[in-house]
C-alpha cells in the first residue's frame, strides 16, 4: 500500500506588463541637437526661426497637449491660453538656455 503526500499547490506568480522600452519620445537626439543649435550664440535668428518652427514647436506642442489631455484640463475655460503660457515658460525657462536651476 502506498500513500501519496499531496504538496500545497505553489501560487502562479503573476507577470507584469511593462511599457516597452523603446516608447515615442518627444525630444529625439535630432531635437536635442537642434536645441543646442538654437541656443548658439552664431546661429542667426533666421536659422533660429526655421529651427524652432520646423522641430523644437511641433515637440513643444504635442508634449503639452499630451499633458493636458492625460489631466482632463481640456474643461478649464482658458485652456488655450493656458497652453500658450506651459509653451512660453517651457521655452523661457533656464535649462533651456543651458542654465542650471
Amino acid at each position: 500500500m502506498t500513500t501519496t503526500v499531496s504538496k500545497a499547490a505553489k501560487p502562479k506568480k503573476r507577470r507584469r506588463i511593462r511599457r516597452s522600452k523603446n516608447s515615442k519620445k518627444y525630444f529625439t537626439k535630432v531635437h536635442e541637437n537642434a536645441i543646442i543649435k538654437y541656443n548658439d550664440p552664431n546661429t542667426s535668428h533666421r536659422e533660429k526661426d526655421e529651427i524652432y518652427m520646423a522641430l523644437i514647436k511641433p515637440a513643444l506642442d504635442q508634449m503639452v497637449d499630451k499633458i493636458v489631455f492625460t489631466y482632463k484640463f481640456t474643461t478649464l475655460p482658458n485652456i488655450d491660453i493656458l497652453r500658450q503660457e506651459c509653451k512660453v515658460w517651457l521655452v523661457t525657462d533656464p535649462l533651456w538656455h543651458g542654465g542650471r536651476s
